[in-house]
């Protein structure tokens, strides 16, 4: 056994397991926010915003996929579920479905935002790769940003 290339290991390791947990917590938002769309349109099944709710919960699946790609790149096995916060997601959206579809679009606004703020704080990883990093800030981060935007104004006209 070779010191030097047991060395290595340890350290590739060592970098890969702390960069995957945290893009698995991203995963696990991700993950929430399609529940969070699903439980959503089934009360906007007949409203004219539920073309572009979907559109974005397609948008979330993308997203899930590539961040599942990154974890797998790093040797890890992704998150299958959303966990903890997928729980509290489902409750506040589950409040939200209650008080009407105003309500909703701002806790799917809100999580949004938080979604947004995981990805910034991605970004200042160091561990991170340059090409996860550029999928990051090029693609999933404008996405985050396009949907806050879209949510404000559609809660806006309810």
């Amino acid at each position: 056994m070779e010191f030097g290339s047991t060395f290595e290991n340890v350290g590739t390791g060592a970098i890969g397991t702390d960069i995957a947990d945290k893009i698995n917590k991203v995963l696990r938002g991700e993950l929430s926010a399609v529940e969070a769309y699903d439980q959503v349109l089934e009360s906007f099944s007949e409203e004219p915003e539920t073309s572009l709710l979907l559109h974005f919960r397609t948008e979330h699946d993308d997203s899930v996929r590539e961040l599942k790609a990154m974890i797998q790149h790093e040797g890890r096995d992704p998150s299958e579920d959303s966990g903890v916060w997928g729980t509290v997601v489902s409750a506040i959206i589950g409040a939200g479905k209650l008080f009407g579809n105003h309500a909703a679009l701002v806790a799917l606004k809100e999580g949004e935002e938080r979604g947004l703020e995981d990805y910034e704080a991605l970004l200042q990883e160091d561990e991170l790769g340059a090409e996860d990093r550029d999928i990051i800030r090029n693609k999933l981060i404008p996405r985050q940003e396009k949907h806050i935007a879209l949510l404000n104004q559609m809660a806006a006209m309810q």
